[in-house]
């Protein structure tokens, strides 16, 4: 959960665009055994073919090999940059032993609302 809300701040365009377009979500519910954690936020258009890269690749592993790709990057951290590349999105699905759904409604030539769902079974948490 909160990978998932650092990525709704990470993302964030500012408030002025957030109060016009979209605000940010966080929604966590429950479906049988499973919990379901949803977020939502405005991005910008230029971002959104990069996020979806990241999210398709992280996708493509399972569960093993999100292991190995997780210990790989973590591997080519540096201390000199803020950035932790796909390490929140990979520590999601590596956690939660699901994919990591998404969906991007495009809402103007700038923004996108970016949604992203991630399923957690009762007895993973």
């Amino acid at each position: 959960m909160v990978e998932s809300l650092e990525n709704v701040s990470k993302y964030n365009p500012g408030r002025e665009p957030e109060e016009k377009y979209g605000i940010p979500v966080a929604i966590v519910g429950l479906e049988d055994e499973t919990f379901l954690l949803t977020t939502g936020n405005l991005v910008v258009n230029s971002r959104v073919d990069e996020l979806k890269k990241k999210l398709d690749y992280i996708n493509s592993y399972d569960k093993a090999g999100l292991k190995e790709l997780f210990f790989t990057t973590l591997s080519g951290q540096s201390i000199e940059t803020d950035s932790t590349g796909n390490m929140g999105l990979i520590s999601m699905a590596r956690k939660s032993g699901s994919k990591l759904n998404y969906q991007f409604e495009r809402i103007n030539e700038t923004y996108s609302y970016f949604m992203l769902t991630v399923r957690v079974e009762e007895h993973s948490v």
